[in-house]
């Protein structure tokens, strides 16, 4: 397993090594004050969010650069937590170029297989005119809940939020967490959850062993490695003590855009993680950062 930080993505082009295809890597984009992960197995890619509010024409020069360098033609799965701009922008400017062709693909740039996003009782404006570039472009689209789990051999996409039963009406607080398994590595996407929806997220799961020692690691000699993606790019109200306590990150990864308006990664975030003897990564001060295995 190995945790590469650089400046910047271009700034690995000369390591030719990674221009291969391993049979997993993750991949925090640096993508200013805005969330997109990459995640590449065994000839399938998915990405969780895709959208800055610093960056202009943030698909061309960061998200889609990237998936060309690495020769990915194909986004499988493309999941968007909620509809705040600087989560989904990205596609958005995407799906307004999408050209489908006979074959069903898009004939100038990456094709998406398919858009999942929260199941909730009425879609935001804006993610529902996602929905509408979509089905103009046959792409498929499906809603995801805690009863979502996606495998494909030893990787597991579990959905562990929005849950009917925690619905708040607050789209940062119902946004999709997903928890991703590969052998001994798990990384926890919890989008913009923060506050209520964090309190609601650790009183559900206290209650079962998903994030006990060595849960979802049957068969593997060692306890599995967490990665946390700080809720709301380490806003203070995110990433509290109730939930660190609960998730046990050995690694915290912030996306966050330098000098950003909103002060993100929050002093008091930081010391919380510090307080507990937590190691952190940021984007805006180390630029994208992966994980290979």
């Amino acid at each position: 397993m190995r945790l590469l930080a650089t400046g910047t993505l271009g700034s690995i082009v000369l390591m030719v090594c990674l221009r291969k295809h391993p049979d997993f890597r993750f991949t925090c984009l640096d993508i200013g004050q805005g969330s997109c992960n990459l995640v590449e197995y065994k000839g399938r890619a998915c990405l969780f969010d895709a959208g800055s509010s610093s960056v202009g024409h943030v698909w061309q020069y960061r998200i889609d650069s990237t998936l060309k360098y690495y020769g990915i033609r194909k986004l499988d799965l493309v999941f968007l937590s909620h509809a705040d701009l600087d989560h989904i922008n990205g596609v958005e400017q995407m799906l307004g170029q999408y050209h489908t062709n006979l074959l069903g693909q898009n004939a100038q740039d990456v094709t998406i297989g398919r858009i999942l996003v929260p199941d909730l009782p009425a879609p935001d404006d804006r993610m529902q005119s996602i929905l509408l570039l979509t089905q103009r472009h046959g792409i498929e689209t499906g809603c995801v809940s805690d009863h979502t789990c996606l495998k494909q051999e030893d990787l597991t996409l579990q959905i562990l939020s929005p849950s009917a039963e925690r619905i708040t009406g607050n789209a940062n607080e119902d946004c999709i967490v997903m928890l991703l398994t590969f052998r001994d590595l798990r990384i926890l996407f919890p989008g913009d959850l923060e506050k209520e929806g964090e309190a609601q997220f650790v009183k559900a799961f206290s209650k079962t062993s998903l994030f006990a020692d060595g849960a979802m690691n049957s068969g593997q000699s060692t306890d599995p490695f967490m990665i946390l993606i700080a809720g709301h790019h380490g806003s203070q109200y995110a990433t509290s003590e109730e939930f660190l306590d609960l998730v046990k990150p050995d690694l915290v990864l912030i996306s966050c855009g330098r000098n950003n308006r909103y002060g993100h990664p929050s002093e008091k975030m930081l010391k919380r993680l510090r307080q507990e003897g937590i190691p952190y990564r940021r984007t805006d001060l180390e630029g994208a950062m992966q994980m290979i295995q």
